[in-house]
């Protein structure tokens, strides 16, 4: 039977090796555990090419397979008329290397396999990071709290440890005065009034210095209790920083697990590294709504510079927003595209995975990092850079 490939969604379909749009690394992870000369095709998400994986021996082999005005082929000139004679000329050229096509490997139930990871969907995971992220970030500000608490506490405590060495360098002093001044009340009785005096004023003065003495060291003590419950703060602090850090591990594996299974993987990575930047702020300006259709939008936007754009109201409660942002193509020609914002479960997002935002303006912060070619590669780099004024 032969395959034609303008028929390709249709026909590729029907065939065992035929895995469709599959992540490379959930291809190598099934190949690897297959009996060898198993193999299969899987779209790499490029328009021109699909991908013939082969595993020989240990090592897995790749292939790419071109698609063009309707020949299928290894190399140029494309000479195939279907992906069938492509893969049995294949395997009568590989003999001598042993890269041959012994056993098609059925494409798995992928969801069965993701749900012994993980339940949860993507949208669920992006908010557990985001909300377990924010809880890190809450104690690592505890943290520098208590940090800081314990490090004042150590001055204070260090600044009474000298005063206390000071007031027992004195009460030394007042003590050998009036030790020398006792012993003159045997010698000198001429003055012994006088004498009398000062010893009773320095006595006075001994135990003025002792009472201060003593209070400074309770206040010290005090202080040292106060800076050892800090430190079992801090330490309870670094154990659920710890904790925080393991749980959001977890869910960044679950998310990357997940998205392997769902072929979304560049789309969550880059949702996890901006998510999680550490220098992320909130987008400058106020985002404004603006009651106008596409077309408004198109002809003030047209002459605007790349990643200007504008956020209109709708009156769909499931579809509230839609942002149209100036763009150009490929061709430098000045383009106006519009994107639909989604609402589901409380929370905004242009596609079901990735409906984690609480706000339109914690969305616009988002795509001011995060490019549009995220979600649909034809728009590449393209963010959300300045509204139009």
């Amino acid at each position: 039977m032969s395959l034609d490939f303008e028929d390709e969604p249709v026909d590729l379909g029907q065939y065992a090796w035929y895995w469709g749009e599959t992540h490379q690394e959930l291809v190598r992870r099934e190949l690897s555990r297959a009996p060898d000369g198993s193999y299969l095709v899987h779209h790499t998400g490029d328009i021109e090419f699909h991908m013939l994986a082969v595993k020989v021996g240990d090592d897995i082999v790749w292939q790419p397979i071109y698609c063009r005005d309707g020949l299928v082929g290894f190399t140029e000139p494309l000479g195939f008329e279907s992906f069938e004679d492509a893969l049995e000329a294949y395997t009568e050229s590989q003999t001598e290397t042993h890269d041959t096509l012994r056993n098609p490997l059925p494409k798995p139930d992928f969801s069965k396999l993701r749900e012994t990871h993980t339940t949860m969907k993507p949208v669920q995971l992006l908010k557990r990071l985001r909300d377990t992220h924010g809880l890190l970030g809450q104690r690592i500000d505890e943290l520098d709290n208590v940090e800081g608490c314990i490090e004042r506490l150590e001055q204070e405590i260090e600044e009474k440890s000298k005063s206390t060495e000071a007031y027992g360098v004195l009460i030394k002093v007042v003590s050998k005065q009036l030790e020398k001044t006792n012993e003159l009340t045997s010698s000198s009785s001429d003055r012994l009034d006088e004498i009398n005096n000062n010893c009773t004023a320095l006595t006075k003065r001994l135990e003025g210095l002792r009472q201060e003495q003593t209070a400074i060291e309770r206040e010290r003590t005090s202080l040292v209790t106060e800076r050892n419950e800090q430190s079992k703060l801090s330490t309870r602090c670094l154990d659920g920083i710890r904790d925080l850090e393991n749980e959001l591990q977890k869910i960044k594996d679950d998310i990357i697990e997940f998205s392997l299974y769902e072929n979304c993987m560049d789309t969550m990575m880059l949702f996890i590294d901006h998510l999680l930047a550490s220098d992320v702020t909130e987008f400058a300006q106020k985002v404004e709504e603006y009651d106008i259709d596409k077309s408004v939008a198109k002809s003030i936007l047209k002459t605007e510079s790349d990643g200007t754009f504008i956020v209109r109201t709708n009156n769909d409660p499931n579809k509230p927003y839609s942002i149209s942002v100036s763009y150009s193509d490929a061709e430098n020609e000045g383009l106006v595209v519009h994107f639909p914002v989604k609402r589901d479960d409380g929370c905004l997002g242009f596609d079901e995975q990735t409906c984690i935002f609480h706000d339109i303006q914690d969305l616009v912060t988002c795509y001011a990092r995060i490019p549009f070619g995220s979600h649909d590669s034809t728009y590449g780099d393209l963010t959300l850079v300045r509204q139009v004024e």
